[in-house]
């Protein structure tokens, strides 16, 4: 118990370490008595009527650009990265967050565009920065 420790040396942080105005042993996190900020409630009904909207728009208006075949996996439609850009633009959700509720609600995925998954975060990223201003402008004020 007393290894590396002089005798008569109390339990604490090591000398020289800074523990932010914490006391020892007191976990990170809100101050005892106040609850963390809550998000938002989420509409499930509403995020799917508008994934619903926005597919049948992005349908009409094509895709953005051309997906580049090439061996390996299949690339994801630009239509689904341009429905999942609006989407968490619109609610102002996270990655998280839209990858949590699209995968447990089966009319969303439908309404997203048929993918079990969203691309991963960095893809989607990726593949964010190739949309056309002008077209996901244009997309956004035609789905509302």
């Amino acid at each position: 118990k007393t290894a590396g420790r002089k005798p008569g040396r109390k339990p604490g942080p090591k000398p020289g370490r800074k523990t932010a105005g914490r006391k020892p042993g007191r976990k990170p996190g809100p101050k005892p008595g106040r609850k963390a900020a809550a998000a938002p409630p989420f509409k499930v009904k509403a995020a799917v009527a508008y994934a619903t909207k926005a597919r049948t728009v992005a349908d009409k208006m094509g895709d953005p650009w051309k997906a580049r075949k090439k061996p390996g996996r299949p690339p994801y439609s630009p239509r689904v990265v341009v429905i999942t850009k609006a989407i968490r633009d619109k609610f102002g959700r996270s990655y998280d967050d839209n990858e949590r509720t699209i995968g447990v609600n089966k009319k969303l995925v439908k309404a997203v565009g048929g993918a079990p998954r969203l691309p991963a975060k960095g893809t989607l990223d990726e593949m964010s920065k190739k949309i056309p201003a002008q077209y996901y402008k244009k997309f956004r004020a035609k789905v509302g």
